[in-house]
This record gives structure tokens, sequence and C-alpha cells, in this order.
């Protein structure tokens, strides 16, 4: 084979492989975050019990993920309101199920204290955990024990909970970084102001 013919081979091989990458590239830039909107989170959501769930997808990529305006609850009265949602992460952490960092920030969150009790607004909690460990209940022993991503780092930053009391409304700001020691989340370490 002469050499100019080994050159125009090597080149249609680079270029076969430079349209692969960048259609998957693109695949996954577009299809990613239709199938994280429509199938994971409300997916995990509805686990949870709740059915009113919305979302916005700000940017996805293969080293992290930035979501917006995460709202839980009806529009007209939510149960939860997270502004931004930042998710760090690289290929092989989440292919071994893990994630480096989760930061969220504006949250609000809103409880009331009815005849004693803590409740959320517009989501039944007693539902919600029997909902959970009935799902739980259902899994493998061998995965019922372990969550199923393992996070490196939780921060919550300028939080608050708005509780509604028979004295009236009260607002609880605060801030935490939560990191386990381990992957079976027994040991905490936890930082809150």
């Amino acid at each position: 084979m002469s050499l100019k013919r080994k050159i125009t081979l090597t080149v249609r091989i680079i270029l076969v492989l430079a349209v692969f990458v960048a259609g998957l590239g693109a695949g996954l830039y577009f299809f990613l975050p239709r199938y994280l909107e429509s199938k994971i989170i409300p997916k995990l959501v509805t686990e949870t019990g709740s059915a009113d769930f919305a979302f916005n997808v700000r940017h996805i990529g293969i080293y992290g993920a930035d979501l917006g305006a995460l709202r839980i609850g009806p529009e007209q009265k939510p149960t939860l309101l997270i502004q931004s949602a930042q998710i760090d992460y690289t290929p092989k952490e989440l292919f071994q199920k893990k994630i480096e960092k989760m930061a969220l920030s504006g949250i609000e969150l809103y409880g009331e204290i009815k005849d004693g009790k803590f409740a959320l607004r517009s989501i039944d909690l007693d539902e919600a955990i029997a909902k959970l460990q009935s799902n739980r209940a259902s899994m493998p022993e061998s995965e019922g024990n372990l969550p199923p991503i393992f996070l490196r780092e939780v921060e919550i930053r300028n939080a608050v909970i708005i509780m509604k009391t028979d004295d009236g409304t009260h607002r609880l700001p605060f801030d935490i970084v939560v990191a386990p020691d381990k992957e079976d989340y027994s040991h905490l370490n936890l930082t809150a102001s």
C-alpha cells in the first residue's frame, strides 16, 4: 500500500470517529435532559408520594448538571421550592453510582404545626413514609440496605423553613453541609448554621 493511500485511509478513519463522537455528544446533549425530566426525576418523586412536581434543566453534561426552579406540591401552595440544584460528578463516578457533590440553594420548605403535630403543606407525611417503606420492602434484601446513589457531600445554602403555627408564621433560615464518612451513611459529618 502506498503512503498516499495510507494517509487517505487514516484521514477517513479519523473523520468517521470525529463524526461518531460529535453525534454521540449531540445525542447526549439533547437526549439526557429530556430523559432526566421525563423519566428519572418524576419516578423518584412519585416514589415519595407527591405527584405535583416541576423543574427546569438548565444544563446537563458529562461532568455535572444544573437544575433550577424545582417545585414539589401545587403551584399555588408548594411544599418545597429550590431555586438551584448543582450536581457535580464524573462519568466514572456515575458508573459507580457516586456523586461528588450536590449543592442546593434558595430553598423554601413550607410546614405547619396542627394539633401538636408537624405537617408539610400539601403533602401527607404518613402516606409518603408508608410509600417509601413499602417500596423499600419490595426491594431485594441486598439492595434494601444501601442507597441507590452515594453522595459524597450535600450542601444546602440560603435555605429557610417557613412554619405556620397558631401564633403566626415563623421563618427559620439555615445552611447545612453533610458529608458521610461511609457509603452506608452510618456516620455523617454535619455542619449547620
